[in-house]
């Protein structure tokens, strides 16, 4: 039997990082939420337009397109 034991991960539950401001549940307002994503939806009415915006959005940031035929090594 062996005494020494492995060593473990301890999680951090920090969800923001140090630097970064504290908001409080009275500082959201709901309407700062709701107007964008009801314009996003009523652009977006279907999954397929939903998609090709997320694919306007990150070819606009730099991402390509990886076709799924070609085998990834």
């Amino acid at each position: 039997m062996s005494t020494t034991s492995s060593p473990r991960f301890e999680p951090s539950y920090q969800s923001q990082p140090a630097s970064a401001p504290q908001i409080s549940a009275k500082d959201i307002k709901p309407e700062d939420f709701t107007k964008p994503f009801c314009d996003f939806m009523t652009e977006n009415p279907t999954v397929f337009h939903a998609v090709d915006y997320f694919k306007q959005k990150l070819s606009a940031a730099g991402y390509s397109e990886v076709s799924q035929r070609v085998p990834m090594t």
